[in-house]
Parts: C-alpha cells; sequence; structure tokens
C-alpha cells in the first residue's frame, strides 16, 4: 500500500473512464483493459459509464480504502487525493471538485423543487432537494436514513448520526448498524424550522408506524454490488438537475455546497461548520511529532454534540429558495 502513488491512481482512473457500459453483460468481462481492448473491435462501440458511476462506484472504493488506511495511521497520505474521473459532459472538460460543485441559486432549488413535488410523497427523489441543502447531509447518507436518526438534542429536533450510548436499545442498535463515509461523519445537526414546515417529521412518523422503531426512511432504495444505497438515486437526481441547467458545474452534489456556502455567509465558525458537514478536523502543526515529519494525525477535542448556543448557528443561515 506504501508503494502506490497518485500516478498509479490516475493510470486507475484514466482506464476505468474508458471504461465500456455493461462490460460483463455484453464483452463477458469486467477486466477495464480487455473490456476496452474488446470495445475497440466492435463495430459499434458500447459508451463509457458515465462520471458519476466512475466517481461514485469505481474511485469512491479505492479511496474509502486510503482514507482508512490514513485514518488509522499506516500510510501517511493518500494517493486518491484530487483522483476524479475526466470524462467530458455537455461538451465540457471535467474540472475540479472545487469547480465543479458550486452551490445551487434560488432559482434551481426553486425549480427543483417543482419537479420533486411531482414525486411520490415516499420518494426520496422527493425529499432531497428539501433535506440536502439544509442539512448537508451526503446522498449516502440520506439513502441511509433510519427514523431512529431523528432524535431530540437541547430541545430541538436532529438528525443524530452519532448514537452515542444512553441506555436506549434502540438507539444501541442503530450505531451498530449506521454505515458512514469515515469517523468525523458520526455527527449531529439541528434540523431548521423550514424543514419542519415541509413535514418531515410528518413523513417520519408516518414511517415509524409503518415499519418500526428501526425503520429506513427510503426502504426502496437498496444497496448495490458494492453496499451503497444512493447509486440509483444520484443517478436520478442528477437527471432532475440536468433539466434545470445544462451548466456541469451544477450536480446533485451542489446541494451540499449549498448548506456550506450558507454557513460561510452567515459566518458560521469553521469548527462548527465542519462537525455539521461531517468533515475530518484540520490538522494541526506540532513540530516534535510524526504530523510534522509529513504524517497526518486527525482528532477531535471538546464534546462531540454542539452545544445550544453552538446548535442555534443553524437558525441564521439563509437558503436560496426560502426566502
Amino acid at each position: 500500500m506504501h508503494s502506490y502513488s497518485v500516478l498509479d491512481m490516475r493510470g486507475y482512473r484514466d482506464l476505468v473512464d474508458r471504461m465500456p457500459k455493461d462490460a460483463i453483460k455484453h464483452l463477458g468481462t469486467d477486466d477495464p483493459r480487455r473490456a476496452i481492448a474488446l470495445n475497440a473491435r466492435r463495430r459499434l462501440p458500447l459508451p463509457a459509464i458515465g462520471e458519476t458511476t466512475v466517481n461514485a462506484k469505481y474511485l469512491s472504493a479505492v479511496r474509502g480504502l486510503f482514507e482508512y488506511l490514513l485514518d488509522e495511521q499506516i500510510i501517511d497520505r493518500s494517493p486518491m487525493d484530487g483522483v476524479r474521473s475526466e470524462q467530458k459532459r455537455d461538451g465540457h472538460a471535467q474540472l475540479l471538485p472545487s469547480e465543479v460543485r458550486l452551490p445551487f441559486i434560488a432559482e434551481h432549488i426553486i425549480a427543483l423543487r417543482r419537479i420533486a413535488d411531482r414525486k411520490p410523497k415516499w420518494s426520496v427523489d422527493r425529499w432531497w432537494i428539501r433535506i440536502m441543502p439544509r442539512t448537508g447531509l451526503r446522498d449516502e447518507e440520506i439513502a441511509e436514513l433510519s427514523v431512529a436518526d431523528f432524535r431530540e438534542h437541547h430541545g430541538r429536533t436532529c438528525v443524530d448520526l452519532l448514537h452515542l450510548g444512553d441506555g436506549d436499545p434502540i438507539n444501541v442498535q442503530r450505531r451498530e448498524q449506521l454505515r458512514l463515509k469515515s469517523p468525523a461523519a458520526r455527527r449531529i445537526i439541528p434540523i431548521r424550522r423550514s424543514l419542519l414546515e415541509d413535514g418531515i417529521m410528518e413523513f417520519v412518523e408516518k414511517r415509524r408506524r409503518e415499519g418500526g422503531p428501526l425503520a429506513l426512511l427510503f426502504p426502496q432504495e437498496k444497496p448495490d454490488k458494492y453496499g451503497a444505497r444512493s447509486s440509483a438515486m444520484s443517478k436520478r437526481v442528477n437527471g432532475q438537475v440536468d433539466k434545470v441547467t445544462e451548466d456541469p458545474r451544477y450536480v446533485a452534489y451542489s446541494a451540499r455546497h449549498t448548506f456550506a456556502a450558507a454557513c460561510d455567509a452567515a459566518g458560521v465558525p469553521e469548527r462548527i461548520r465542519d462537525r455539521l458537514m461531517g468533515h475530518e478536523p484540520r490538522e494541526h502543526e506540532d513540530g516534535n511529532s510524526r504530523r510534522a515529519r509529513g504524517s497526518h494525525v486527525r482528532s477531535r477535542y471538546g464534546s462531540p454534540i454542539l452545544s445550544a448556543e453552538e446548535m442555534s448557528w443553524i437558525d441564521k443561515l439563509k437558503f436560496p429558495g426560502d426566502e
């Protein structure tokens, strides 16, 4: 693992970017090199898998492995840093992630909600544009939501992905079954009033009556062969975004950037914003530590639960489309 470099990962990315769609079905192989070679011999070559699939399935699986090794301090840095699909979309070369994922503006949010309003009331396709920009949740976190994740802290309703032990057996069970991107993703996000007014808790209680205290909010979202529940959802909601704008810098994940932009505009302290979004804590320098020699030390200080005063920052955020 120590011998892999960014160049190795870019080489893998370049192969996957050219991987034919449905290679196993049409070409009888999932080996990228062989599939690409066989596809080149076809009279009508198969199209390549999309950049969303490349990033969400192939590259994210490798990235997750190296992030685990990084968190365990087995390696000093991830060779996957900055490695993303470089396919072309709508005639535009893929940009850096910071350029691709622009936050939505009000007209996008309003148009996306109109599209979502035509979806079934129980569908994640209806709820994602209401939940994601106002909470900063990732698409996989939304697809994994359970009714047990909606709990009160400091007298206000929150999405609890931390599930600290409190003697509640349901809470203990949910903590054991919840799978998140990283330890930092275990967090608590207060729900702002506009999402409550949209009826999120009425929907949660309906699902609780139907499926019990651990019911998934969106049980129709099934895990793919990699265990990800959001794969099909991501494709569908990206399709919604494509109906609203042809600008390739706007994708479904722009909803999470909308939350980050609202935090920045409101002056939310970086430490609190990182906790709300599930970012790894900022690294600190220590001239006498392994960190100073290039290794990564990631640690948190203080309570993992924001205080009532810190949670109140959520009420100061202004989201496009909520005015």
